[in-house]
Order: C-alpha cells, then structure tokens, then sequence
C-alpha cells in the first residue's frame, strides 16, 4: 500500500486507511492484520489541530502510536522497520514525544529500534531535555545507555540540567550532576540552572547546583 495514503481523524470524514483507523482506534490486533495485508507503516494521516489554529498537521503513524500510549502498536510498526526517527509535520520525533509523555517504557522500545536519542524537537530539546523535566530518573539512566548528550542545549540554550532547575525536578537535577551536568553553562539570558532554581523558588536544589 502506498505510503502517501493521508487520512484524517477529524469529525465526520471517513478513514479509507484500515492501518491508520486501526493506530487511530489502539487495535493492535487489527493492526497486525493490516501489516500482514502489507500495508505501509511509513504511512501519514492529517492530524487536525483545535482552536486557535485549526490546522492539520502530516503525522507518522508511529507517533499516533506513542500519542494514544500504545507499546503493543509501537512494536508492531517497528518489527516493519518503521522509521523510527520521522516526524513529518508534528513538532516532535517519536522518541522525543514519548519522553515528553513520560512513557518510558515505549521511549526504551524505540531506541532499541535505533531512534536517535540526541534528536530535537521545534524547540532544540531533545529526551533528556524532556526526562529531566519529568523527574524521571529511569529515563535519563535509559538515555545514557545510548550515548546521549548530557550538556545538549535547546534553541535558548537550555541544557537538561536547567530544565530540571527551572521545574524543581531534584532527583533529576541530581542525577545529571552527578553524572556530568554542567552547574556553570549560561542559557541565552546568562543564567546558570541555579539561577533559574532561585528564580522559579524552587530553594531547595540550592545545595545540589552550588
């Protein structure tokens, strides 16, 4: 089946798709029908967006997949040799958004797969970014394993260990420390996590990026 088949899911129109209704509805087992058939995972819906934009944007169906929270899906395109790393038009690659979701075990599924653990978002972040932000120390232990980039920064030069700061993650915030975080790199307005920890009230993480 073609991969350029786009479907959308906004009210009242009717999916052609089999694959797509079926990551649309979290049926894995007709998924697993539809792939069999030889339908393309690679495939694209039209995602509508609400109010105020109203605009519909070209999303994998992998990130349908990670969006509805679905592991069973997630490895069943990837057994396709879905494209791990294609965002299309949505703002976030697969493996970001589920760190975003703080889906781990679904973030741990694609970088198995080979999605790129130092890949950014519309914003420069990348999963670090996103785990650290999240508090979750499994998932910033997961995305060592695969090499990421401790000190990565974001389009305003936030790394990880100031978004930690800025949210009060302090396990996060520990961790990253502990394994490397950089206490002294400046973000675009010249200031240091613990700037952005003071700033944001969050006092007690004074003693951990002094």
């Amino acid at each position: 089946m073609s991969s350029e088949a786009y479907v959308s899911f906004a009210p009242g129109t009717v999916n052609k798709d089999r694959l797509a209704q079926a990551v649309g509805c979290s049926d894995a087992a007709e998924v697993g029908s539809a792939l069999a058939m030889g339908y393309d995972p690679n495939t694209a819906i039209t995602w509508p967006m609400g109010a105020p934009w109203f605009t519909c944007l070209e999303v994998p169906l992998l990130t349908v997949a990670v969006h509805q929270g679905s592991l069973d899906i997630v490895t069943l395109l990837l057994k396709k040799k879905v494209n791990s790393n294609k965002r299309r038009g949505f703002p976030k690659p697969p493996a970001v958004y589920a760190a975003s979701r703080n889906q781990t075990d679904i973030l741990a599924k694609l970088l198995e797969a080979g999605a790129d653990a130092n890949l950014m978002d519309n914003l420069g972040c990348t999963c670090l970014h996103w785990a650290a932000h999240n508090n979750s120390v499994e998932a910033l232990e997961l995305l060592l394993e695969h090499k990421v980039d401790l000190n990565l920064c974001n389009k305003l030069q936030f790394t990880a260990l100031h978004w930690a700061a800025d949210n009060g993650s302090s396990k996060a915030a520990q961790w990253l420390v502990n394994h490397g975080g950089n206490r002294k790199a400046k973000n675009c307005l010249g200031q240091k996590p613990l700037d952005l920890a003071i700033r944001s009230g969050h006092i007690d993480l004074k003693n951990i990026l002094e």
